[in-house]
């Protein structure tokens, strides 16, 4: 996600399919409350900082 890869170069890459590529994340979406990759980026990078979202 950080390298904003599509979900048919991440599924190659990890040798998986495009469907499992897009169903991870859209799980993490839904728990995380975030609606796209962008945000999801955001709140992540956030933790990493220890900084309050």
């Amino acid at each position: 996600m950080a390298e904003e890869l599509s979900n048919q170069a991440v599924a190659a890459r990890l040798h998986l399919s495009r469907r499992t590529v897009e169903t991870h994340p859209s799980a993490v979406h839904r728990r995380s409350g975030t609606p796209s990759r962008s945000a999801l980026d955001l709140v992540m990078t956030r933790a990493a900082c220890g900084t309050a979202g």
